[in-house]
């Protein structure tokens, strides 16, 4: 590998907001090697080659924020480097190939070597539309950048023909004029845009129940009856000929000698066209001759079994653009064509036309170039003339039938000369047919004219006419006419939003997540949920697994029937491709603590945090960033919140919590005796008491006191304090509301309680707990617990968790995962057995379970030992299988359980209740949560 030239080394698309920019975005890890002795400056030719290939690099503001900001970078003093070069290129091909981006930045990363021993690596981002596009983009920059350095290194380079290859991408992938227009419209006003397929133009506009869709420029307020008798050339004229819209004289015809019949009662010359083909496919115009006529029939009759004839009208082409009822702009639309000079042939004629830089090869540009095609060769013919002909000076040569952009052709906006009279007509005529969004072609001499007194008809109406005459007419004013196909699908400023709920935090997301979706539901909500157990519409679950990323926040966001979405996003889908939706009405961090460190670039728990709080980004100016005031990693992001500030702190007293309810801002906590208060305005709010929260297991469940504290606020805007009071007190940590979250079951007259903690955070809060409940039952029985850890941690972060429950436990049963993550079978084992030895367990006190031997052997050997009034916590991975087991057991004794005799039960008894609740000196430890 050549040790001077930029190699990529990794790529990231980020397919919504990112730890990188609030949009979309590419990251690319680039190493420039020897190149880092070597800015732009040291390279002889190399800027100069660089500007030549891509003069438009000169508009680049880079840090300067003005046009050439970027060459005097390159030029200043000894240049900058290669990385910021590529990203720079990068961006441009892009905007070249029609994807209009802009932002960009190069880091490099310290600390990190690269293929020549020297600090080379650069962290590249930059914006991007699509990212077929963007990839493509960034191939073809390293390439130039490494062609620039050597010539030789680069085999058969073609920048042109390359550059080609990526317009070629963009037109595939990206929006066509029309459906672009109107998501940049909807997303100018706030209406959030979500492509449905690659490489179509289906767009779904707002979430869930607001939702609305287009397809190019029809709608879902189109109606299908309507698109229908559009698409049937025949039957639409016959009924805009019966209410006395003029229309030309015409038929269809099946059969050539039909087709004959028909031009000789019409009177030649006439139009042959199919009858429900778009885009001017398989027309013939100006039919002179029974000769022609039977060419002109052969062609429809590639695309159409049933062929129109009609008369052929003299005038010019018009189209009327008319959106729900009302007339909107017009054009006059000119078809692909050259004047002949009487020197060049019309191939030469059209090359030079096609030098025109407003023309591109698809939709990149405001033009699209003239394409020479068989229809075209015949269309020639038509006229007298070949490719090679030398038309006369001053002649038009017509070089297609339509006067479609797609296909070369122009366009004069007339929006502002069409006479009201035939304004009027184009709106009757799209009523007639009954169209949300109509293209209406006129043939007329004069559009500023009558065309009922002054002659002309309307000869065709569209279904999802195209936009591009009108946006960007060659002549004329650009009309916005996607705004007023916003304003149909969304009146009165509305954008088709439904609340969103972002739930974040190391631990404890998917059980305040589920608490708040369960308060919801009873209020009368249909909320789609996200959580590591699955993707829940209305309560029901629809899709079971890990679902905390964009993929799964998309699938609610596209559910018609949700009113309310409660999204769990976690720190892996973040870093993988961002957020699946752009603002949030509420934002949270719950807390951030040692977890996944090592991964994904993110080393310590102040990155952590930095990644987390991506959510705080995207809360709306209007909504809500809730801050957890007793944990200092979450208080750090406050600034990043741009909407409302909201705090919560499981201390009165929290010296942040008193400042910022001095200024009238809102609160959540607790008071002494033990009630949850909002505090807003001044005004101080009671909600409700611990003991009536059956999950807080009468205030020792500290962690689920924190989430209680979380659910209030979010939910403080959109319910009445008796709904919260409601779903706070019917919240239950068990099987059926949170599976495997804080699960009590109670066997053989002890407890058993099925969680999951995955860092040192949730085995502290389960310490906390089971050392609360024990106390309460006066210290009888036993404690033990059944533990296995991910795989996926480092071994430093492992070796902290287990060395916090030494110690605090009778028995220690040791098993490993079902996914091992990558670790050899007994390796987490045996990690967890050395740990807890070296910190003074003793060896009976453990029994191990690896290898050969499964979780549910654990779960097995653990109900053996287990007496009653005994406290197990129970780490269950696969939590199904685990609660199968344990049901199965508690069937064969439930004929004598009676014989048992339990202790109360702390969720709902009273008695020993505490007078005061002082939580100042607790750490903020939440309950467990997948991170994925």
């Amino acid at each position: 590998m050549n040790p001077r030239s930029l190699e990529i080394i990794t790529k990231r698309v980020y397919r919504g907001p990112n730890r990188y920019s609030y949009g979309r975005g590419i990251a690319i890890e680039v190493d420039i090697g020897d190149l880092e002795l070597e800015p732009t400056g040291k390279i002889e030719g190399f800027n100069e080659g660089l500007l030549d290939l891509i003069p438009t690099l000169h508009t680049h503001t880079c840090s300067y924020d003005q046009e050439g900001g970027f060459v005097r970078r390159l030029t200043e003093e000894d240049g900058t480097w290669m990385g910021h070069v590529f990203e720079h290129i990068a961006i441009e091909i892009q905007n070249l190939a029609g994807v209009k981006v802009s932002h960009g930045k190069t880091r490099q990363i310290k600390n990190r070597k690269g293929r020549t021993d020297k600090a080379s690596i650069y962290r590249v981002y930059f914006e991007l539309k699509n990212e077929e596009t963007g990839l493509a983009a960034s191939e073809l920059a390293k390439k130039v950048v490494n062609w620039l350095i050597d010539n030789s290194s680069v085999e058969d380079f073609d920048y042109n023909k390359e550059l080609i290859e990526v317009i070629e991408i963009a037109e595939e992938y990206s929006f066509g004029p029309s459906t672009g227009s109107i998501v940049d419209e909807a997303r100018s006003r706030g209406i959030p845009a979500m492509r449905l397929r690659k490489t179509s133009s289906l767009v779904q506009f707002g979430w869930g129940i607001n939702q609305k869709r287009i397809w190019a420029s029809t709608s879902t307020e189109s109606r299908y009856i309507a698109v229908e008798i559009a698409q049937d050339k025949e039957l639409t004229l016959q009924m805009l000929y019966d209410v006395g819209i003029p229309v030309p004289k015409g038929g269809t015809a099946r059969r050539l000698s039909s087709a004959l019949a028909e031009a000789h009662r019409t009177k030649f010359p006439v139009v042959i066209k199919p009858l429900n083909v778009s885009h001017g496919r398989g027309i013939s115009l100006n039919v002179n001759n029974e000769a022609e006529l039977k060419v002109a029939y052969e062609l429809a009759k590639e695309y159409s079994r049933t062929v129109i004839v009609e008369k052929f009208l003299e005038g010019k082409d018009y189209r009327i653009l008319v959106i729900n009822g009302k007339f909107v702009a017009a054009a006059n639309r000119i078809p692909a064509h050259v004047y002949g000079d009487g020197v060049l042939t019309i191939q030469q004629l059209v090359d030079e036309v096609n030098k025109d830089p407003r023309r591109g090869i698809g939709h990149e540009k405001v033009l699209t170039q003239i394409k020479i095609n068989e229809s075209a060769l015949r269309m020639l013919s038509d006229q007298g003339y070949q490719i090679d002909s030398i038309p006369e000076k001053g002649k038009f040569v017509q070089l297609v039938s339509t006067g479609n952009m797609s296909t070369g052709g122009t366009a004069i906006d007339v929006t502002d000369i069409i006479h009201y009279d035939n304004i009027k007509l184009a709106e009757r005529a799209v009523k007639t047919i009954g169209l949300d969004i109509a293209g209406i072609d006129i043939i007329a001499p004069d559009i500023s004219k009558p065309i009922k007194t002054h002659g002309g008809a309307i000869i065709e109406i569209n279904a999802a006419p195209g936009l591009r005459m009108h946006l960007e007419p060659t002549e004329g004013i650009n009309r916005n006419v996607a705004r007023p196909i916003v304003d149909m699908l969304f009146p009165d400023n509305s954008n088709g939003r439904i609340p969103l709920i972002a739930v974040t935090g190391t631990n404890g997301k998917t059980t305040t997540s589920r608490w708040i979706a369960h308060t919801l539901k009873l209020a009368g909500y249909k909320v789609g949920l996200t959580t590591t157990d699955g993707i829940y519409i209305d309560g029901e679950v629809e899709y079971t697994g890990d679902c905390t990323g964009p993929w799964s926040a998309k699938v609610v966001l596209r559910d018609p029937t949700v009113d309310f979405a409660v999204l769990e996003t976690a720190r892996g889908g973040i870093l993988r491709e961002g957020l699946g939706w752009d603002f949030c009405d509420v934002g949270m961090i719950l807390n951030v603590s040692d977890d996944h460190l090592g991964k994904g670039g993110v080393d310590t728990v102040e990155e952590l945090a930095e990644v987390k709080a991506v959510v705080y980004d995207q809360v709306k100016e209007s909504g809500w960033g809730i801050i957890n005031a007793d944990d200092p990693l979450v208080v750090d992001q406050l600034d990043r919140i741009d909407g409302e500030v909201v705090l919560v702190s499981l201390s009165h007293e929290n010296p942040i919590l008193l400042e910022h309810t001095k200024n009238g801002k809102t609160s959540v906590t607790v008071t002494p005796n033990g009630v949850i208060q909002l505090i807003q305005g001044g005004s101080q709010t009671p909600i409700i008491h611990l003991r009536d929260i059956p999950s807080t297991f009468k205030g020792r469940a500290v962690f689920n006191i924190q989430n209680a504290l979380f659910v209030v606020a979010s939910l403080t805007n959109y319910l009445s304090i008796n709904d919260i009071k409601t779903g706070l007190s019917t919240f239950y940590t068990d099987r059926n509301q949170v599976p495997g979250r804080m699960n009590v079951e109670r066997i053989k007259g002890g407890r058993v309680i099925i969680d999951y903690g995955h860092n040192n955070s949730a085995l502290q809060a389960q310490i906390q707990l089971i050392e609360g409940l024990w106390h309460d039952q006066g210290k009888i029985g036993r404690k033990a617990i059944v533990i296995g850890m991910p795989g996926d941690r480092s071994n430093s972060s492992l070796v902290k968790a287990i060395k916090g429950i030494a110690g605090k436990y009778d028995r220690y049963f040791i098993k490993e995962d079902w996914n091992l993550r990558k670790r050899a079978p007994g390796e987490i084992a045996n990690l967890i057995n050395e740990t807890l030895l070296t910190n003074q367990v003793k060896p009976e006190e453990i029994e191990i379970f690896s290898k050969d031997k499964t979780e549910l052997d654990a779960v097995k050997a653990m109900y053996e030992w287990m007496n009653a009034n005994d406290i197990i916590i129970l780490q269950a991975d696969d939590i199904g299988k685990v609660q199968k087991y344990l049901l199965k057991e508690l069937a064969k004794i439930r004929v004598d359980d009676t014989s048992i005799q339990y202790l109360s039960d702390p969720s709902t008894d009273t008695e020993d209740e505490p007078t005061t609740y002082d939580f100042s000196s607790q750490v903020a430890i939440k309950d467990r949560e997948d991170s994925d």
